[in-house]
């Protein structure tokens, strides 16, 4: 039908004999419109054209109010800093500078059976004769040594009961224990924090049913090392001990 009626336009317009000879495949449309014009559409529309040209750029809004700055914070103190630094450089310092000294009781030993007061002794034998680690010491600004008593039912220094004691290198017996220089008191009575602090050791509360221990190092020179220790109170069924003595160690 839109063929017939495009062959009258272009009769009524008298377009050539030539024209309509064409026949209705394009050409008629495009010796009418032109050929670089967009075809007709099934429709009867024209096909969009080609997008115009770009208009002006529009007027660039007002800009906005810049937002507050937020608070600064506050500068790390330089001095403590340096004062953490340090202190770890003297804890490497003195990690490195400690000299030593072992001995054949330093793994946990069990305390051999038997009721009275020291009635069990440990001599300790070290891995150097008694002159050199006297040297050792006199030359050092501070020594310790390491001491721990497990026990169960097995008493330290419960009043009227004293039934342990380590033995200084001069032969002395002494009655204080780790972490303590008083006599007959443990770290704990320093502390106040025994199991039962009616008593200054643990080991003191003569529990049959816990196990339980003191421990702490021992730090007077004059003292050091130690050269024996004794336990008692393990004759009864129930009753057990095992003791702990670490390296003399000197800086």
């Amino acid at each position: 039908m839109i063929c017939v009626l495009l062959m009258l336009v272009l009769i009524a317009q008298s377009v050539s004999q030539d024209s309509l000879s064409t026949g209705c495949k394009g050409s008629i449309i495009n010796q009418y419109f032109g050929s670089d014009q967009h075809s007709v559409g099934l429709s009867g529309r024209g096909a969009p054209g080609p997008p115009g040209k770009r208009g002006p750029v529009g007027h660039i809004g007002q800009i906005g109010l810049k937002g507050d700055t937020g608070r600064k914070g506050q500068k790390g103190d330089p001095a403590i800093s340096s004062t953490i630094l340090e202190l770890k450089r003297a804890v490497d310092r003195l990690e490195n500078s400690i000299t030593s000294i072992g001995h054949d009781s330093e793994h946990e030993i069990e305390a051999g059976n038997c009721e009275p007061a020291r009635c069990y002794k440990r001599a300790i034998i070290y891995t150097t004769g008694m002159e050199n680690i006297i040297r050792l010491i006199d030359a050092s600004q501070h020594c310790r040594q390491y001491i721990k008593y497990r026990c169960r039912g097995s008493l330290l220094f419960r009043p009227a009961d004293i039934r342990a004691a380590w033995v200084s290198r001069n032969g002395t017996l002494k009655y204080n224990w780790g972490g303590s220089e008083r006599n007959y008191y443990c770290a704990c009575g320093e502390t106040g924090t025994c199991i039962d602090n009616s008593h200054k050791c643990n080991c003191d509360q003569n529990s049959n049913d816990k196990t339980t221990s003191d421990e702490g190092y021992l730090t007077n020179k004059d003292d050091l090392p130690v050269t024996a220790i004794q336990f008692g109170d393990l004759g009864d069924s129930g009753e057990y001990g095992w003791h702990t003595l670490g390296k003399l160690e000197c800086w």
